[in-house]
């Protein structure tokens, strides 16, 4: 991997590697919650705290995103994964192990520097049950707390999409349960991204109507945009594609993100999962079947995202734009019952296209799944901070793979896949690719729960 390259950031990281000073300071301050609740923070905790450290965030801003963390996260994550203990009454679907959490890292553009930011499906003790079967109690008490927690918060979109997106019989919803012998299933995830001066707050909502079978149909969602804004020129290129275009009749929409800030500034990103993984129908989604023009700069930004998909991959170069890329089966990962009415979700390439009111065409973002085609999760590392190196964009990577080599402590890169699980992609205005990596803490992976020590106390390094 390439050096540091940051002069300017003494890093904090303890003999070892495997926590940062702000994080020991914390966790040695900071009163006990219950051993599910340290548990957690002990473990994602530690994690953003190295994570946090590696992107050179200032010290002040690494306090408050652990802080964040702590209030926030940490509270919210459901029992503590615990070698032989049962199963958790709700699982997450937010990862295939059932992790209920996700970190991503946008890299930096030359000159610049990366951003980090997670995810979490918030569990509250009564989910799954008559009182909460959508599991959604948590999430609206976390969301209350952030809009005062979050300089310039503002639920707008959230509640609208709440009440337009599901049902709210709840004894209807019980009883869909219990027919189904299982929950309903994730419908509510919340992140948040911390820049260098702000810090922003998503919303994602993952419809689960009453009549619904695996995903919600186009005009349920339409109904619920027309609600909000009758008319988007973005939203109705959009359904021309859907409608019209080959690889747009195979997108399945799943999933809907809103930014909690301003409506005059927010997004509205609009998900889709495609059965393929081929370069062509990538180019055709992202150009929304040539209603997006082509040009110069953005006949560069495929040459440049194809090259980087092949170097991930490790593909030759001369590997084909219609041939799928193929499947590597090396994350150990299977369908979960959860996914079982929607195996689809578990392969293919997503997709995002920015709706918000004020765009003639959608922002476009593609999400390739690293898990399911690269050899295992140090040959992505590797080959990414390579071809970044390349591109002059290196200066974060050997930071980037030895805050990943902490996360996954309890076996290494090499061994398998699944720790990273996509890689995405924006076309920007100045030419370049917008990249972030995402990846799954592994929380249930037999490995981490085996490589627990018997006995330790609050704080320590390792959960």
């Amino acid at each position: 991997m390439a050096t540091d390259g940051m002069v300017l950031h003494k890093r904090s990281l303890s003999e070892g590697g495997t926590s940062t000073q702000a994080w020991k300071v914390l966790s040695q301050t900071l009163p006990s919650r219950g051993p599910d609740v340290d548990a957690w923070w002990q473990l994602t905790g530690r994690h953003l705290a190295v994570l946090l450290d590696a992107a050179a965030y200032p010290i002040e801003k690494q306090y408050e995103c652990l802080l964040y963390h702590y209030h926030y996260a940490a509270p919210y994550l459901g029992p503590a994964p615990r070698e032989g203990a049962s199963p958790p009454t709700w699982k997450s679907m937010l990862q295939l192990d059932g992790t209920p959490f996700e970190f991503s890292w946008k890299w930096n553009n030359p000159g610049g520097e990366p951003d980090v930011r997670f995810g979490l499906e918030p569990i509250g003790p009564m989910a799954g049950t008559s009182l909460d079967p959508l599991n959604h109690l948590a999430m609206r008490e976390i969301l209350y707390k952030l809009s005062s927690a979050v300089p310039g918060s503002d639920l707008t979109w959230t509640h609208h999409f709440l009440a337009t997106l599901f049902d709210h019989d709840y004894a209807k919803y019980t009883q869909k349960a219990a027919t189904m012998g299982s929950s309903i299933g994730t419908s509510l995830v919340y992140s948040l991204e911390f820049q260098r001066k702000s810090t922003g707050l998503k919303t994602y909502f993952h419809p689960r109507k009453l009549d619904q079978q695996a995903f919600l149909d186009i005009p349920s969602w339409e109904a619920s945009f027309r609600g909000l804004h009758p008319n988007s020129p973005s939203r109705t290129a959009v359904h021309e594609f859907l409608s019209t275009n080959p690889e747009g009749k195979l997108l399945k929409p799943f999933c809907l993100s809103v930014d909690n800030c301003s409506p005059a500034k927010a997004r509205i990103k609009w998900y889709f999962n495609s059965p393929h993984t081929n370069f062509r129908a990538i180019r055709e989604i992202m150009t929304l079947g040539g209603r997006i023009a082509d040009t110069e700069t953005r006949t560069k930004q495929f040459s440049e995202l194809f090259n980087l998909l092949k170097t991930v991959t490790e593909e030759h170069a001369d590997f084909p734009e219609t041939s799928e890329f193929p499947y590597v089966p090396n994350n150990g990962d299977s369908i979960i019952p959860n996914f079982a009415d929607a195996p689809d979700m578990l392969k293919g390439c997503v997709y995002f296209f920015d709706i918000a009111p004020g765009r003639n065409l959608p922002a476009i973002k593609v999400y390739f799944p690293v898990r399911n085609h690269c050899r295992n999760d140090l040959a992505v590392t590797q080959n990414l901070n390579r071809w970044l190196e390349s591109r002059g964009r290196g200066q974060y990577g050997a930071a980037f793979g030895r805050a990943l080599e902490t996360i996954a402590d309890y076996r290494r890169l090499e061994d398998s896949g699944g720790l990273l699980s996509f890689l995405s992609c924006q076309f920007m205005e100045d030419g370049e690719l917008d990249l972030t990596s995402y990846f799954n803490p592994q929380a249930f992976h037999s490995g981490r729960l085996t490589h627990r020590r018997a006995t330790r106390r609050r704080g320590d390094d390792r959960w």
